[in-house]
């Protein structure tokens, strides 16, 4: 058992790091080659046609992996009644671009954009069936395919002048090929069989996760778009890459977890007892892993990144920071929403996640002129100061697990972390003057060092918790 849930795991982590790596690779060429302004108005056009995708996968997707008994009418609805949606919505956004500007070039990049709402809304009925059969291999074939085939096509693109267009085509690219190769290696076959009462059946559970979603990504991308309105393209430029220095681990190490958290937590929806255990052992262990991940890129960022990426992009450090930081204290709850959703009960901090994003963008409207791209990273500390309590009030109501016992759940790599901190502030204070490149890594060695001696004196037997954990059925 534990060798069947370590390769499974495993292969969850082969594909989202995939991910992870190509992207890092080509977002470094691309800030080479492309300046802000250019790079903001790729990133703003692709954060159309994703975010809506983004949308109507979460309507779909996970009702599909939570359902307890899936026939092949539910999957044949989704995958028919989410293309005829999905087809219509990227033939309206094409026609308001075309009345919303005169920019040839723009509505250019919004045609080949659009395509990632079809591709996403389609593609995504073949992950929730290859996540239910714990096929994850299958998922990091895909992944991988996508990524390497779209990003040899994006770079030849951005190499031979094509600038935005090479982002856009890269993605696009990515889920055609991710589709088609589960298409071709699936046992899923889609048939006729639709059905609209199967398919409200599947928005009714698949709504409020939607409407999370919305909420956050409306965020996210409207930030940029308020931005480019209050400070100008290179604003959005600058904040895009500090978010995609935050979003490409988030989303591999996140989505990787989740990915497996979901059909894990929606079989133990009746046992109460048993999903308390799971929820606070994997947000313990999570938080072991991922928690000091974040503080290490905070604290090497004013250092690496114009290292990397040239001097033009030294503005995006304090952004990467606060965005890091940020992204360390959502790690403590990131499964309550999951957990949540397991438990049918998602609604419950729905009104505290539109209220948080409202808030942020609210935030950045009104400080985009003064602060530039640092409005957008604080807003997501805005939205992390409401949204934060709400779930740990979910997660009392939902799951009756006391606030006290969260907190117990977290507070050792918090604390490891806090002197991961300190023992690097005091190191660079004597040490500043080093080459860039070589203070990184004596803060990255530091701090795992630092982080592993101090959550071992807090945490004893955290090696053996862990196997223990999977070995478990």
């Amino acid at each position: 058992m534990l060798n069947h849930r370590a390769w499974k795991l495993m292969w969850v982590f082969v594909e989202k790091f995939s991910i992870v790596l190509i992207s890092v690779f080509t977002f470094f060429i691309y800030a080479k080659l492309l300046g802000p302004g250019e790079l903001g108005l790729a990133l703003f056009a692709l954060s159309i046609g994703q975010g809506i995708g983004v949308i109507y996968v979460a309507f779909l997707e996970d009702p599909l992996v939570r359902q307890d008994d899936v026939q092949a009418t539910h999957f044949d609805s989704a995958f028919w009644g989410g293309l005829v949606v999905s087809l219509i919505t990227a033939a309206a956004v094409m026609t308001g671009s075309l009345f919303a500007t005169d920019d040839v070039r723009f509505q250019w990049l919004m045609l080949i954009s659009v395509l990632h709402i079809p591709l996403l809304t389609t593609g995504h009925i073949y992950v929730a069936d290859l996540r239910r059969k714990g096929k994850f291999k299958s998922l990091a074939k895909r992944t991988m395919g996508g990524k390497l085939i779209g990003a040899a096509v994006g770079l030849t693109l951005a190499w031979t002048g094509y600038g935005s267009f090479a982002i856009i085509v890269q993605s696009v690219i990515m889920a055609f090929v991710s589709l088609v190769i589960m298409v071709r290696s699936s046992e899923l076959h889609i048939g006729s069989r639709f059905r609209m009462s199967v398919f409200g059946e599947l928005l009714a559970i698949g709504w409020p996760l939607a409407l999370r979603g919305a909420s956050w990504d409306a965020m996210n991308r409207g930030i940029a778009i308020i931005l480019g309105v209050t400070a100008g393209p290179a604003a959005v430029g600058v904040y895009g890459l500090a978010r995609r220095m935050i979003d490409m681990p988030r989303s591999a190490i996140y989505g990787g977890l989740l990915s497996y958290a979901l059909p894990a937590f929606s079989r133990n929806q009746h046992d109460l007892p048993n999903l308390q255990k799971m929820f606070c052992f994997t947000t313990l262990t999570t938080c072991f892993i991922v928690l000091p991940m974040f503080v290490g890129l905070a604290l090497v960022a004013p250092y690496l990144i114009p290292t990397l990426f040239g001097e033009e992009w030294r503005p995006a450090a304090p952004l990467i920071q606060i965005l890091a930081l940020v992204a360390a204290v959502g790690n403590t709850l990131i499964y309550v929403p999951t957990a949540l959703t397991a438990v049918a009960k998602n609604k419950l901090t729905l009104p505290s996640e539109l209220i948080a994003a409202g808030s942020a963008l609210a935030f950045t409207a009104v400080m985009g002129a003064e602060m530039g791209a640092l409005a957008g990273a604080c807003a997501f500390i805005v939205h992390t100061l409401i949204a934060s309590p709400a779930k740990v009030f979910g997660l009392k109501k939902a799951l009756h697990i006391q606030p006290s016992e969260w907190l117990r759940t977290v507070y050792k790599s918090i604390i490891a972390a806090i002197c991961m901190v300190g023992a690097v502030y005091v190191f660079v204070t004597y040490y500043s003057s080093l080459h860039p490149a070589l203070l990184s890594a004596n803060i990255i060695a530091i701090g795992m060092v630092t982080y592993l001696a101090m959550y071992t004196l807090l945490h004893k037997t955290w090696i053996a918790d862990l196997k223990a954990f999977l070995m478990k059925s």
